[in-house]
């Protein structure tokens, strides 16, 4: 009579767990696509880093959450440090912000990696040059293609974002649009999609 007691309480244990997976699986968890507006304000994109200095890139909806349709605007943030400054929350696609300090993406079409300049003020030479932890655009028209190196470089107020594709208030879900005259797309394994 234990035996059988025993075997059940271990077979309903697994089974919750079983549906605690697999509920979460189906929710989204952890998948590194999907953006719950209502719980994140903010979607981490990736992180650039060299030397102590580290500047954290995500997405914000430019006018907050709201209710989201097509062609609302997806912007840029910035966060961490660099040249020993720090640097909060700053919006990287802001050409006001982008006046007192430059930041360069640059995106190599062949590997898929990137890197971030940041130069002190706009216009100096001196700058810091920080490599990105994830690729997440992939490169359809190079604005650098000297020698063997082919490569997109601008300021991130180059790179339009929309949201596009919405369907039921957001509630089945948004994806983020790259602008078509960017020379950008995102990467095949990366597809952003926004959730309320």
């Amino acid at each position: 009579m234990l035996i059988p007691k025993l075997f059940l309480g271990l077979a309903s244990t697994a089974g919750i767990g079983g549906l605690v997976s697999l509920s979460s699986i189906a929710g989204g968890g952890d998948d590194r696509n999907i953006w719950r507006v209502n719980s994140q304000t903010s979607f981490p994109l990736f992180t650039c880093s060299l030397s102590g200095s580290k500047i954290s890139v995500s997405l914000k909806l430019k006018e907050g959450i709201g209710q989201l349709q097509d062609n609302k605007q997806v912007e840029f943030w910035g966060d961490g440090n660099a040249e020993g400054e720090t640097i909060n929350s700053v919006n990287l696609s802001s050409s006001a912000t982008t006046n007192l300090k430059e930041y360069k993406l640059t995106i190599f079409k062949t590997s898929g990696r990137s890197k971030l300049e940041v130069k002190t003020d706009r216009g100096s030479s001196l700058s810091e040059t920080l490599w990105c932890d994830t690729n997440v655009f992939k490169v359809t028209k190079e604005t650098i293609t000297s020698g063997i190196s082919q490569a997109w470089e601008n300021g991130f107020d180059q790179i339009k974002l929309t949201l596009s594709d919405c369907d039921g208030n957001g509630r089945r879900g948004c994806s983020i649009k790259i602008g078509d005259q960017v020379g950008l797309e995102w990467a095949n394994d990366f597809k952003p999609k926004v959730i309320i």
